[in-house]
């Protein structure tokens, strides 16, 4: 795998304010977007925000 092969995941945005009438748009990388809803994700189980770890068990998935 080459370098440029390598970062072509760079190109895809995950969230833009598509709505602001700027040139510049500000807009979110996809991979690290995936990466902030990991973490956020990791997050709630964690601490069982909205009950999430016990449906999880309740599933049968560890989490």
């Amino acid at each position: 795998m080459t370098q440029i092969e390598y970062l072509d995941y760079l190109c895809y945005w995950g969230k833009t304010d598509k709505s602001t009438k700027n040139i510049i748009c500000n807009y979110h990388l996809l991979a690290y977007h995936c990466l902030d809803v990991a973490a956020c994700g990791k997050y709630i189980i964690k601490n069982n925000i909205f009950n999430s770890c016990n449906i999880l068990k309740e599933c049968n998935i560890s989490g």
